[in-house]
């Protein structure tokens, strides 16, 4: 078809071809899933003009019903891989209608074609980890034979031979999806559950490979999930799909690792087991043949990573991956307070579980229903306990991290610990979210977005770090990018109070005060009326003039301290916009004395700017050492 003219639309660095299913940037082809091409397509096709939710559904999916969730992933996966930045935009989300490409778009013709790329490469956006193997196809022809050799070394069980891609994949990241439990009754959800998170906690030590944090993937737990899609979702290169059928003491595992471009099976795995005595054999296998599949080379700490046990009491380690289930799903008050019993029962089987003990204490870390200086306390014990048995543990260091940095505010401590986290496993999204928080602290705020958009490429459709990429902004007080950046992400994250909270604060903080009591309580509805949405809406009729509303939050939030611990920080905040600075200090002095974590943003937080002149102030951040 050579020679032949060819209609495209140009904007910024693309081209899009959409007869010919292509989108090309700079000369390079970027793959994009069917249904999020026909999105951009419309998109591009409309410039300029806003299309309503309804009607992109209606058209991208004409005989089929689905949820609006749906269009939100396709939009987040077109922006991820037009590359989006504040900077350079090219989706408008209208809230609560719709969309509309503001990327000034021109409709042009090519005579000859023959310069476009034949076949889409991985998206520019994904770089490379370290470089595979050079003998990867090699390896990956081999692994019939490994898998049938590890099968009989290793187990001594039954395994079936792999499927091996005949295409040489370029695999740097991974999802592993949730063990589907066969069974009716669901008794091993939270096996399945725990599995991964084990996989996912021995193969996150390999540096060549990304792979996704257990709460990205937490919700592919369904046995009509597909696993491809997930894959697609997570915009990973390859994503492990597993199920595991109990028969009284016999387990059987079934495995297999999929490139998500095509569809092709890396390699399968099946084993019968006996189940008291072989679980953790199985899972080295496993992670094993991952591991020698994708990269580049083991060296001999990985290895011992891969096959190393903080266990050997198989009773605790099943309390252990309860804990985990509890801690990785809904974080309730009742989950939490589960999770620690399961930890300490795990503890008193094994007294040197270092794994347990960094789990615990990060229930404590989180744990909202004590006073910080008892949580932090409980925290501080079980990081150290965990450190002393195993140093190598990143997962403790960043739980002594993070009590260095909210309780005990060392920053030079904290930082050093958060870096030894990261030295270990540089490829831990939630390190790198508390490592960002720290330079946030600081007031160290491009550092701080450098950790974030870290967290985020590790982690790319969570909503607590896109939240906190926006609250970057926030803290350093570039108002309208925060702005910009929540409205953007809005859509994706809508039943999250968080994104709510936030950008009702940037709307109070422009002025815009009935937008911003409107997110406010939004908010306190998707929250169940917690303490952070509760006192927000509070400081929001506050700095809005609307003294009796304000009031009456203060009233709730007393009446809630009867029961639990209700930060005396953020009541703070409210007097400060009330214009009662001495209530506001004594508040604040509290916060002092109880050694409450969110003073750590004291040196940065705008919602105290009111009280930045007072000598007491001044004080306080001299107390701190966040000032001379």
């Amino acid at each position: 078809m050579s020679g032949q003219a060819r209609h495209f639309y140009a904007f910024g660095h693309f081209r899009l071809y959409p007869d010919e299913y292509l989108l090309v940037r700079e000369g390079q082809a970027v793959p994009l899933p069917p249904r999020v091409f026909d999105t951009l397509a419309l998109l591009v096709k409309n410039s300029g003009h806003l299309i309503e939710k309804e009607e992109l559904m209606k058209r991208l999916w004409p005989d089929a019903f689905v949820e609006e969730a749906n269009l939100t992933n396709n939009i987040s996966m077109l922006r991820k891989a037009l590359g989006e930045t504040v900077d350079e935009h090219y989706i408008e989300t209208v809230p609560r209608r719709g969309y509309r490409f503001v990327a000034p778009v021109s409709l042009e013709q090519e005579e000859n074609a023959a310069s476009l790329p034949a076949d889409p490469p991985n998206p520019p956006s994904r770089k490379p980890g370290r470089a595979l193997l050079a003998v990867f196809a090699l390896l990956l022809a081999a692994v019939a034979s490994l898998a049938y050799w590890w099968s009989g070394w290793w187990f001594g069980g039954e395994a079936k031979p792999a499927e091996v891609s005949p295409v040489k994949p370029a695999i740097k990241s991974i999802a592993v999806l949730p063990f589907k439990p066969l069974d009716s009754d669901g008794r091993d959800e939270y096996l399945g559950l725990g599995m991964a998170d084990t996989l996912i906690t021995k193969l996150s030590g390999l540096r060549s490979l990304i792979v996704r944090p257990t709460s990205a993937v937490r919700g592919y737990s369904s046995l009509t999930q597909d696993p491809l899609a997930a894959g697609r979702e997570q915009m990973v290169d390859a994503v492990l799909d597993a199920s595991l059928q109990r028969d009284g003491e016999l387990i059987r595992v079934t495995a297999r690792l999929l490139n998500v471009k095509d569809g092709s099976a890396l390699w399968a795995y099946q084993c019968d087991e006996q189940y008291c005595d072989n679980i953790f054999v199985m899972q080295d296998a496993i992670s094993e043949k991952i591991a020698v599949a994708l990269a580049a080379q083991l060296s001999g700490a990985e290895r011992k990573l891969l096959r190393k046990h903080h266990t050997d009491n198989q009773e605790a380690y099943h309390l252990y991956l309860k804990g985990r289930y509890y801690l990785q799903t809904r974080r309730t008050e009742e989950d939490m307070e589960k999770a620690v019993r399961c930890f300490q029962q795990a503890i008193d089987l094994d007294t040197n579980y270092a794994l347990a003990y960094a789990s615990l204490a990060d229930c404590y870390v989180w744990q909202r229903l004590i006073s910080p200086k008892e949580s932090f306390a409980k925290a501080r014990e079980a990081a150290a306990r965990a450190l002393k048995i195993d140093d190598t543990l990143a997962e403790a260091h960043f739980s002594l991290g993070t009590i260095l940095h909210n309780f005990d505010w060392d920053w030079p401590g904290a930082e050093r610990e958060y870096k030894r986290a990261l030295d270990l496993n540089p490829n831990y999204a939630l390190g790198r979210f508390w490592y960002a928080d720290y330079l946030n602290a600081m007031g160290r705020f491009d550092e701080a977005m450098v950790e974030m958009r870290r967290a985020l490429e590790l982690d790319p459709i969570s909503s607590w770090i896109d939240v906190a990429m926006g609250d970057v902004y926030l803290w350093s007080r570039q108002y309208d990018r925060a702005m910009e950046w929540y409205l953007k992400n809005l859509d994706l994250h809508l039943n999250n109070p968080s994104i709510h909270t936030s950008l009702g604060e940037i709307y109070a903080l422009k002025g815009r005060y009935e937008e911003a009591i409107v997110e406010f309580q939004t908010a306190v509805t998707l929250s169940d009326g917690r303490e952070h949405s509760l006192a927000a809406l509070g400081w929001g009729y506050a700095i809005a003039g609307k003294r009796d509303e304000a009031q009456k939050v203060l009233d709730q939030l007393s009446e809630m301290s009867k029961r639990r611990y209700v930060r005396p920080y953020l009541l703070a905040r409210i007097y400060a916009a009330l214009g009662d600075k001495d209530r506001a200090f004594e508040l604040l002095e509290k916060s002092y004395q109880e050694r409450v974590g969110a003073m750590t943003l004291l040196k940065v937080d705008p919602m105290l700017d009111s009280l930045r002149r007072d000598p007491r102030f001044q004080d306080l951040l001299r107390r701190m050492r966040l000032s001379q």
